[in-house]
């Protein structure tokens, strides 16, 4: 192994891309908790969505744009509470995960494709669950890439808190947990299934391997810089909370 590889096992979290990673996990929590209750003061129903619901959807993409422009801002110009421990250790390579997705998804169209949709859908869970697992082996090996791991993948779940928690928690149906591994991409899944005339029901394949690909994509950007897998995070969180609300329409029909 070489020495920079080392140097990355040994070098500690920087203290910034930390405290991001905890106040996105903790922003996500809220929102996840308290999405029934949004959707509620909003007066939405299946009748009449109310515009508070994309209104709020928009302010989430455009606090993410902002913290992202900072981002780079502090890249350009050196802040040092970003840059001091921003360590460009990388793995030879670093998109392999990503990389496994993309075979995992062109294997899954094929399934689909030939009807076999049950063998889909169980392709999907098992790519997901590799890719995962990858994420989580290299998230071990270096361990500047544990918070913003942690950041990504909880921070999606914890955007559907609701369905574990609260008023409409789900905990006692079965179906709707097997769907939660997917669920942050089924806004993308579903709008994708729109396009191919399948119902919704039937994307939970694609919707497994959309989360796949970002885990992969979401190590790659951690791999060969944290600002980049911050802000990456963020937009994906973002997805997943549009996800969630859409979910929760779904329940609430």
């Amino acid at each position: 192994m070489d020495t920079s590889a080392v140097q990355g096992t040994r070098a500690p979290s920087p203290v910034g891309v930390t405290g991001m990673s905890l106040g996105i996990l903790g922003g996500a929590a809220l929102i996840g908790f308290f999405i029934p209750a949004y959707y509620d003061w909003s007066g939405a129903d299946q009748s009449r969505p109310s515009p508070w619901i994309p209104a709020a959807i928009g302010t989430l993409f455009g606090i993410s744009l902002l913290v992202s422009l900072g981002l780079l801002w502090g890249h350009s110009k050196g802040m040092a509470w970003l840059n001091a421990s921003e360590q460009r250790l990388r793995l030879k390579r670093p998109w392999d995960g990503f990389t496994m997705a993309c075979v995992a998804l062109v294997i899954a169209v094929a399934l689909a494709a030939l009807k076999l949709a049950s063998f889909a859908v169980v392709w999907s869970f098992i790519a997901l669950l590799c890719v995962l697992a990858w994420c989580v082996y290299h998230a071990w090996l270096y361990p500047r890439l544990r918070w913003p791991m942690l950041a990504l993948v909880f921070g999606c779940g914890l955007s559907f808190l609701w369905i574990l928690v609260g008023k409409y928690s789900q905990d006692g149906n079965p179906g709707v947990l097997l769907f939660l591994p997917g669920a942050p991409m089924l806004l993308p899944a579903g709008y994708t299934g729109m396009l191919l005339g399948v119902n919704l029901h039937e994307v939970v394949w694609l919707a497994n391997i959309y989360m796949a690909l970002v885990y992969g994509l979401g190590a790659g950007f951690m791999h060969i810089g944290q600002k980049r897998a911050i802000a990456f995070t963020l937009f994906m969180i973002v997805i997943s909370i549009a996800s969630s609300f859409g979910f929760h329409a779904m329940i609430r029909a």
